[in-house]
């Protein structure tokens, strides 16, 4: 291959996805073991490789020249064929620096936490002390030089103004493992930074938005150091205005729309009407449900009980919370579980379509709802709950259509 990406494992990557958006030239993906790295690093029959994990200090071994970041960080993720020569280059640093950039978080003379001490936080510690960070501590599971154990991290909780996770923890497909540790432990922190990008949003950055403090996801950071990755192939210059259109548009085909509320508050609808005017897949947990148990929600819930119904409702959202790109209603009751609604959170835009109370209307398709009374009843119940986990409230007590154009400003704006 001419360029590419070379690492052990690569199904999950989105670079030349990335590539292939910067420029329409011939990018590839290569797996290798760690016996085939050898003979492909020796014939260096390439112009331009991104290297990705387990293979970022090893490559090493097989470059002439290191630029000064290479050298810091003890790794490299891009290498240069000029002439027979390679040359490494480290554009993770320049992609994380970037993106704290973009996202106006000021790191200057503030003190850090770097979760982990893999090959991911070597570059980070080096991205922060170009920024002018004022120290840097690493949180380890094992007791090592330079580091502080999970267990022992409140003894420096009140120091902390950013963190930084450069683990795998709450990455795709394990988003919903228990987060290392717990941001409100830290009462001075100013900023949350994760390296994951899959999900859009891990549960530390959910808590991050529960406390009020900025958070940001690696995705821009990925797509910085590939734009920058193309321009040292190509000898061009970094564009800003190229990384932001990139990362719009993964970022768009990435998030989901979620709507929730009352039942005949027009979410299924409303989502219909905005899958055809967006072209957008759209999802409804509750005909998922149907279609599966080959029954209507009010004659399950007679038959099984509500319990059952719930716990189908839990493992619909699981699988349509890792969907992408699409429009998904759910039932009026998903709010009830607060599971459902983080990992619901996990990539989507959650809006609350709401309606007044007057204008919804019972009927017996709807077994909770089937008559003013018990409708009543779960208004009351549920709508603290439909406002506390919304990212946006849209009215719709005037026409669907309406409400379809106040979902899109809002989508527009997010």
């Amino acid at each position: 291959m001419k360029y590419g990406l070379i690492g052990e494992h690569l199904s999950h990557s989105f670079s030349k996805d990335i590539h292939n958006m910067i420029s329409s030239y011939d990018y590839s993906l290569s797996e290798l073991s760690k016996d085939e790295l050898k003979e492909f690093m020796v014939k260096h029959e390439f112009l331009g490789i991104n290297v990705t994990i387990p293979y970022k200090e090893e490559v090493l071994k097989y470059v002439n020249v290191q630029d000064e970041l290479v050298r810091r960080v003890g790794a490299c993720n891009t290498i240069i064929n000029k002439d027979g020569n390679l040359y490494a280059y480290n554009t993770d640093v320049l992609g994380f620096i970037k993106s704290l950039e973009v996202n106006k978080i000021d790191v200057k003379d503030k003190t850090a936490l770097i979760l982990g001490t893999g090959g991911a936080s070597k570059a980070i510690k080096v991205a922060l002390e170009e920024l002018g960070i004022n120290y840097i501590f690493f949180a380890s599971r094992e007791s090592k030089p330079n580091t502080v154990l999970y267990s022992k991290l409140n003894e420096i909780k009140e120091d902390i103004d950013v963190i930084v996770n450069c683990t795998p923890n709450g990455m795709y497909p394990n988003e919903d493992a228990e987060p290392l540790i717990h941001l409100s432990d830290f009462n001075n922190l100013e900023s949350y930074i994760d390296l994951v990008y899959n999900p859009l949003n891990t549960n530390l950055m959910l808590e991050a938005k529960e406390l009020g403090i900025k958070s940001i996801n690696g995705l821009y950071m990925l797509v910085s150091q590939a734009v920058y990755a193309y321009s040292l192939f190509f000898n061009k210059e970094y564009s800003d205005e190229l990384c932001n259109k990139i990362y719009e548009k993964i970022y768009i085909n990435k998030r989901n729309v979620v709507l929730i509320g009352m039942p005949s508050s027009g979410k299924t609808t409303v989502g219909r009407l905005l899958s055809r005017h967006l072209n957008n897949e759209y999802v409804d947990t509750d005909r998922l449900i149907e279609s599966r148990v080959s029954k209507r929600i009010k004659d399950y819930i007679t038959e099984f009980g509500l319990n059952r119904f719930r716990e189908l409702e839990v493992n619909t959202v699981k699988e349509v919370s890792n969907y992408n790109d699409k429009i998904i209603a759910t039932g009026g009751g998903v709010v009830l579980n607060p599971l459902n609604m983080r990992r619901l959170a996990h990539n989507s835009i959650i809006i609350f379509i709401d309606r007044k109370l007057e204008l919804l209307t019972p009927t017996d398709s709807r077994p909770l709802s089937s008559n003013q009374r018990d409708l009543e009843r779960l208004y009351e119940e549920r709508i603290d709950l439909y406002k506390k986990y919304a990212d946006y409230r849209v009215e719709n007590n005037t026409t669907l259509e309406d409400a379809m154009e106040k979902v899109i400003e809002v989508i527009k704006c997010f």
